[in-house]
């Protein structure tokens, strides 16, 4: 919202135009609400991932990989705001500091953002050639089903979310040469973002039924909801602990890294747990998500292997 001035004379009102300290507010403003739009942290993550996949398939990650990594990171933000604009009435239910719902940018402009991200990360795909093109297609297909349809499914639309999660890792094994080598890695990335997305069905779960969506948690309750999100979690586990066993990287880390899930996500089932214990969940839950991320990209980079 634009700074106005309030009574003065004419002189001052002139004085307050001309000064451009005040200018670079508003551009900045929209900046960062853009940001928020598109999750610009989530979408680092996928491009990372893009790093993680090449690593574990034996590749030496350099600044080709840019390219392929600033693909991932665009379709991520053109999937995180299109999320946004059609979940807008939920989000003032669910997240009400979420852009939209406060405000901060208008749905038409997101609707902008959302076709520049689409038009770069084409873009993006048909100057890598190669399988980019057709897997750039098939990423924004199904970020729009699962927006417009999948999301309302039980599980399904969490699976959904785990595989588009994982999804960067598979390509960066693909470009390497060697995508066998990243299946058990990929497998464990996507069980726990679709876990994690069990568990944020359950912190959404008033505006999800007044949008009449059957998540997990909407069409089996809460009790049943956790059960899937522990076991999505331990698969998640499991699967770590083989992909680092296979790469010879400290397997033990994986358990490791799950038990510190144990103590925030004890507090957050709880019978009388509230919004905040969940929203507390969410948080330490993406950071044992990136503990892991590093976990997997680290050893190899500096050559580190089990004893």
């Amino acid at each position: 919202m634009a700074l106005t001035p309030h009574g003065g004379t004419r002189g001052a009102r002139d004085d307050y135009a001309r000064a451009p300290s005040l200018l670079p507010l508003p551009a900045l403003g929209l900046a960062l609400a853009t940001l928020k739009l598109v999750r610009a942290h989530s979408a680092a993550g996928a491009a990372l991932l893009v790093a993680v996949g090449g690593r574990l398939a034996g590749a030496d990650v350099g600044w080709p990989w840019l390219l392929p990594m600033a693909l991932a990171f665009l379709l991520a933000a053109a999937g995180n705001a299109d999320n946004d604009i059609h979940d807008v009435a939920a989000d003032r239910l669910n997240r009400p500091a979420r852009p939209l719902p406060a405000g901060e940018l208008s749905v038409r402009a997101a609707k902008r953002v959302r076709l520049a991200l689409v038009l770069a990360a084409l873009a993006t795909a048909a100057r890598l050639g190669g399988p980019a093109p057709a897997g750039t297609a098939v990423a924004l297909a199904l970020t729009a089903w699962y927006t417009r349809g999948l999301k309302g499914y039980p599980l399904a639309g969490h699976l959904a979310v785990g595989g588009l999660t994982a999804a960067p890792l598979v390509y960066g094994g693909l470009l390497a040469g060697n995508v066998g080598a990243v299946w058990w890695a990929a497998g464990s990335v996507g069980l726990f973002f679709a876990g994690r997305e069990v568990v944020k069905a359950i912190h959404d779960l008033a505006g999800d039924r007044a949008a009449g969506w059957r998540t997990a948690p909407a069409a089996w309750g809460e009790v049943w909801a956790w059960r899937l999100a522990a076991g999505l979690f331990g698969g998640a586990t499991g699967f770590a602990w083989y992909a680092l066993r296979l790469a010879g990287h400290w397997p033990g880390l994986a358990p490791a890294l799950a038990a510190g899930l144990l103590a925030p996500m004890a507090r957050a089932c709880r019978p009388h747990s509230t919004r905040e214990d969940l929203a507390f969940f969410l948080a330490w839950s993406k950071l044992a998500g990136l503990a892991i991320l590093l976990t997997a990209l680290v050893p190899p980079i500096l050559g580190w292997r089990t004893p």
